[in-house]
């Protein structure tokens, strides 16, 4: 799903997968600032079912490369843009200024593995 932004607000991005028992893993992922008009998303945020059966940010980070998470805002740290998957399990990462495709890396039910 998603929503482009109209000037003032940015656009954003959310795709759904699933652990294998079914829990849910949502990925979303929020545009550059709308002034800035640049592709991609710059920001991305993954959320979790917790224990009180509401949507919790994860902390932690999720790929299988070096990188990081704001442990405050859950959001991945890095200079990358990301394409979130319209079908199938595969996000694209890419370098923020040149467009290069740095990473692929697909959702397995348990944990993101890079492709080759």
């Amino acid at each position: 799903m998603s929503c482009s932004g109209d000037g003032a607000q940015a656009s954003f991005e959310v795709a759904l997968f699933r652990y294998r028992d079914r829990r849910p893993l949502l990925a979303l992922g929020k545009g550059e600032e709308p002034e800035l008009n640049e592709p991609g998303l710059a920001y991305l945020q993954f959320f979790e079912m917790g224990a009180n059966g509401k949507m919790q940010p994860v902390m932690r980070w999720l790929f299988p490369f070096p990188g990081g998470c704001d442990p405050e805002s859950g959001y991945v740290n890095g200079d990358f843009r990301f394409d979130l998957p319209r079908t199938g399990k595969t996000i694209v990462i890419r370098a923020h200024k040149s467009g290069k495709i740095l990473h692929k890396v697909t959702w397995n039910g348990e944990k993101f593995e890079k492709q080759k």
